[in-house]
C-alpha cells in the first residue's frame, strides 16, 4: 500500500500593502521579521501534505498600484518564496483578478519557477494559461495522475479585457474553457484524477452556494468528467455539495490572507476550508479519501494567527454549510471526525433524507421522537418541499425532523412549521431584546409592568433579601411571617427569577402552621430553600373545566402573542394540566400539554415532553376528546393581546393565564423563549400561521444588514 496526501487551500496573500495601513502595526514587524509566524498553526496540518496547493491571491511584483482600472496588490517576491518553499508548497494558482496584468503575471511565474513552484492558471497565451498541474503519483504497481485545471469566472460587474490570455496575448486562463478541455481529457484518460480549482472574481464574503450561475458552472464542470471542484474567492467558506457525479466545495475560503477583512460587516461566517486528499494504491486499486478541515481565518479574531477550530465551532460551521446546501445535493450527510490535525468533516453516503439537511439522528431530540412513535414515515419529497419553501422564504435550509414528526402527528405536511433551533437562536433573538430579559421575568415586578387586577394575588415579595406587602411597602422579616399568618391559608411560593415551574410550591396551612409536603416550615427555611428572591401568592380557585383533567395542580392556558406591523396577533394556544397529584402545571414536571382550538376546545391528543401522546390524562383517565372548552376563549385572547401592549422590548411573548371559578382570565406570569417544538405539536399548528412567509421573509432580510437591525448604538452616540 502506498499513499499519497495532496491537500488544496483557499486565497493566500502576506499583505505586504495590507499590513501597512496604519492600526497594523504589530502584524507588519511579524511580517518583516518572522513571516512564517502566521503560518505557525496551520503547520501541523499542511505538512502532511505531499503536494499542498494554494490559490496565491497578489502578484509578486514589487510595485503596486491600479492601471487600467485592473488593481495589482504586489508582494515582496522573495519573502513569500522562502515562506512558501518552507511550508511545503507546491503549486500556486494564478488564475485570479491579482494576477490580471499580464507583465506581473508572468514575472510572478518565472519567480516561482525559478523557486520549484509551479504556476499554474495563467500564462504567455491562452495554451500555456488553460495547461493543467499534473501530478504523477508513483504506486508499487501502477502510476496515477492527477490534472488540476484552474480558470477565474467574473462576477458579471467586471469584464476586463486584459484578464485573460488569448492566441497572442499572456494573461490568465478563463473558467469559461476549461469544460471543454475536461471532456478531451477525461475521453484519453478515463483513470485520471481531474480537478477544477476555479476563482470566483467580485464574490467577496458572498454565499456563492446560493446563486444559480455558479451552481450550474460547478455542475457542468462535474458533468464533463471532472472529479471534483474546489472554489475560492470569498474569502469565506461555502458549502460542499457531493453527488453521483463528484464533488463541489463551492468556496474554500482563505488560507492565510493577512488583511482585516470584512467579516463582521458582512455578515460572513469566519471560517475557511482546507482540503485532504488522501490518495492511497492498494494492490494496484486506487481509492480517495476526502476530509475538510475547517480552520478560523478572520485576522480579527485570530490577531492575524489562522488556526484550526474548536470543537463548538467545527459544530457551528457544519450547521452553517448544511443550511445553505443546494437541494440537488446528494444521498450524503456530513459527518464530523477529529485526528491530531483537527475537526474535520467527511460526506457520508445515507438513505435518511433528514439528515442530508443536518438531523443529528444520535441527538437527545431525534432519538426523543423516535422513541414516542413519531418519526414512523419520513417522506423525501415533502422534506425537499420543506427545503425549498425556507429556502424561498428565508434563505436556508433548515432541520426538518419536527416536520416529519407534525406529519406523523397530525397526518398533515406542513412546511411552515418552525424548528426549536431556528425560533431559538434566530428568531426569538430578533424579535425579543435580549438584554431586558431579566427585568421583565422577574415575577415580583409583575404588578409594576403589567396593567391588569386580574392577576395572581401577591401576599409577601421577597427581593433581593429584602421583604415588601403586596403594595411594596417595606416588611422586616417578623412581619412578613406575620403577614402570612394573618392571611391563614394555603399559599404557592414561586422563585421569581424561574421558568417553566422551576422552584414552584403549595405551601399548607394546617393547625395555624405552615407544611410543605407534610412537613413543617418556618421563614427560615423558605429563606434557605428560596433564596433571595421569592413571591407567596393567594392560590387561584380555577374553573371546573380547567380543574377536571387534574384537580391537584392550577392549570393554565400557555398562550403566545406576537407584535407584528404595529399590531398585537393571536398566534396559539395550549392548556397544560399536571399529572400524579403535582401542583405544578406544566410538562416538565411530569405534566401534558393540550392543544385549543380556535373555538377553546380542547384537541382530542395532549402529548408530554418526552413527545409521548394522551387521548386520556395520565393520571385521572380524563378524556380529551370529549368535547369541552375554555370558558370565554375570545376573552381571554383579547387579554393577552391587551397585557402584550404594555411589553415594549418584546415582540413575542408566552403567557401562562389561569381560567378562575368565575370564567375570568387570570394572568399568572410571560416568557420570552419556550420550547416551540411542543408549542406547535400540541397545538397542532405552526407557530405564525398564515403569517410565516411574511415574518420569514422580513425577518431574513433584516438579519443580512450589515449590523444588528434593532439594536445598535449610532456612531455618533460616541464611546
Amino acid at each position: 500500500m502506498k499513499k499519497f496526501n495532496v491537500t488544496f487551500a483557499g486565497d493566500t496573500s502576506l499583505g505586504d500593502n495590507h499590513l501597512k495601513k496604519r492600526g497594523r502595526e504589530s502584524a507588519l514587524e511579524r511580517l518583516e521579521t518572522n513571516p512564517l509566524s502566521f503560518f505557525k498553526k496551520m503547520m501541523p496540518l499542511v505538512k502532511q501534505s505531499d503536494y499542498l496547493i494554494v490559490n496565491l491571491e497578489t502578484d509578486l511584483d514589487e510595485k503596486t498600484g491600479k492601471e487600467e482600472n485592473i488593481n495589482v496588490v504586489g508582494e515582496k517576491a522573495s519573502r513569500t518564496i522562502d515562506v512558501f518553499n518552507k511550508i511545503g508548497v507546491s503549486a500556486v494558482n494564478m488564475a485570479n483578478d491579482q494576477m490580471a496584468e499580464s507583465d506581473s503575471l508572468l514575472k510572478t511565474k518565472d519567480q516561482l519557477a525559478k523557486a520549484g513552484i509551479t504556476g499554474f492558471g495563467g500564462g504567455e497565451n491562452i495554451e500555456e494559461a488553460l495547461k493543467p498541474l499534473t501530478i504523477e503519483l508513483k504506486g508499487e504497481s501502477g502510476l496515477k495522475k492527477v490534472y488540476v485545471f484552474s480558470g477565474m469566472q467574473t462576477s458579471g460587474r467586471t469584464n476586463q479585457p486584459g484578464y485573460f490570455a488569448n492566441n497572442e496575448s499572456p494573461g490568465i486562463s478563463s473558467l469559461d474553457e476549461v469544460n471543454s478541455r475536461i471532456e478531451t481529457l477525461r475521453n484519453e484518460e478515463p483513470d485520471a484524477l481531474i480537478i477544477v480549482f476555479p476563482h470566483w472574481q467580485g464574490m467577496n464574503y458572498k454565499w456563492v452556494a446560493d446563486l444559480a450561475r455558479y451552481q450550474k458552472t460547478c455542475r457542468n464542470l462535474l458533468a464533463s468528467g471532472a472529479d471534483y471542484v474546489f472554489g475560492h474567492g470569498t474569502h469565506t467558506a461555502n458549502p460542499i455539495e457531493k453527488n453521483e457525479n463528484g464533488t463541489i466545495v463551492y468556496s474554500l475560503g482563505n488560507f492565510v490572507f493577512n488583511s482585516n477583512g470584512r467579516y463582521n460587516s458582512a455578515r460572513a461566517i469566519p471560517y475557511s476550508l482546507i482540503v485532504n486528499l488522501e490518495i492511497t494504491e492498494n494492490e494496484g486499486k486506487w481509492e480517495v479519501e476526502e476530509k475538510y478541515y475547517p480552520i478560523v481565518t478572520d485576522n480579527k479574531r485570530t490577531k492575524f494567527n489562522s488556526r484550526p477550530v474548536k470543537k463548538q465551532e467545527a459544530a457551528k460551521l457544519k450547521t452553517e454549510l448544511i443550511a445553505k446546501l443546494p437541494l440537488e445535493h446528494g444521498q450524503y450527510a456530513y459527518v464530523r471526525y477529529n485526528d491530531d490535525f483537527g475537526y474535520f468533516y467527511k460526506l457520508n453516503p445515507t438513505k435518511n433524507v433528514l439528515r442530508r439537511f443536518g438531523t443529528d439522528i444520535k441527538g437527545n431530540g431525534y432519538k426523543k421522537y423516535k422513541e414516542a412513535g413519531l418519526l414512523k414515515t419520513i417522506d423525501q419529497p415533502f422534506v425537499e418541499e420543506v427545503q425549498t419553501f425556507w429556502n424561498t422564504n428565508y434563505g436556508k435550509n433548515v432541520d426538518a425532523t419536527i416536520h416529519a414528526v407534525f406529519n406523523n402527528l397530525t397526518g398533515r405536511q406542513d412546511p411552515r412549521v418552525v424548528p426549536f433551533k431556528t425560533m431559538r437562536q434566530e428568531l426569538i433573538p430578533y424579535f425579543n431584546k435580549v438584554g431586558k430579559r431579566n427585568m421583565y421575568s422577574d415575577k415580583n415586578l409583575y404588578d409594576k409592568l403589567i396593567s391588569t387586577d386580574q392577576a395572581a394575588k401577591t401576599i409577601i415579595k421577597r427581593v433581593r433579601g429584602n421583604y415588601f406587602s403586596e403594595h411594596n411597602d417595606y416588611l422586616s422579616p417578623d412581619d412578613a411571617w406575620r403577614e402570612l399568618y394573618r392571611k391563614g391559608m394555603d399559599f404557592i411560593i414561586k422563585p421569581t427569577v424561574t421558568n417553566n415551574g422551576v422552584g414552584i410550591s403549595k405551601v399548607v396551612f394546617k393547625d395555624n402552621k405552615f407544611f410543605i409536603k407534610d412537613k413543617e416550615i418556618s421563614l427560615e427555611d423558605l429563606e434557605n430553600d428560596y433564596g433571595p428572591n421569592f413571591v407567596a401568592q393567594e392560590v387561584i380557585t380555577q374553573h371546573p373545566v380547567m380543574g377536571e383533567p387534574h384537580p391537584n395542580s392550577v392549570n393554565s392556558l400557555r398562550m403566545v402573542t406576537l407584535r407584528w406591523k404595529g399590531e398585537i396577533k393571536y398566534l396559539l394556544t395550549f392548556a397544560r394540566f399536571g399529572a400524579h397529584g403535582s401542583v405544578k402545571d406544566n410538562a416538565g414536571s411530569g405534566g401534558v400539554c393540550c392543544g385549543v382550538a380556535d373555538d377553546g376546545t380542547f384537541l382530542p391528543v395532549a402529548m408530554d415532553e418526552k413527545a409521548n401522546t394522551y387521548t386520556h390524562h395520565p393520571s385521572t383517565n380524563y378524556e380529551f376528546a370529549q368535547g369541552a372548552k375554555v370558558p370565554n376563549f375570545e376573552e381571554c385572547k383579547s387579554f393577552v393581546k391587551e397585557l402584550h401592549k404594555d411589553i415594549l422590548h418584546h415582540d413575542y411573548i408566552s403567557w401562562d393565564v389561569a381560567i378562575g371559578e368565575d370564567g375570568k382570565p387570570i394572568f399568572v406570569e410571560l416568557n420570552f423563549t419556550g420550547v416551540t417544538w411542543l408549542y406547535q405539536l400540541a397545538a397542532q399548528k405552526p407557530l405564525f400561521g398564515d403569517l410565516t412567509e411574511e415574518v420569514l421573509q422580513h425577518v431574513s432580510a433584516e438579519l443580512k444588514k450589515n449590523r444588528s437591525p434593532r439594536d445598535y448604538r449610532p456612531a455618533n452616540y460616541g464611546g
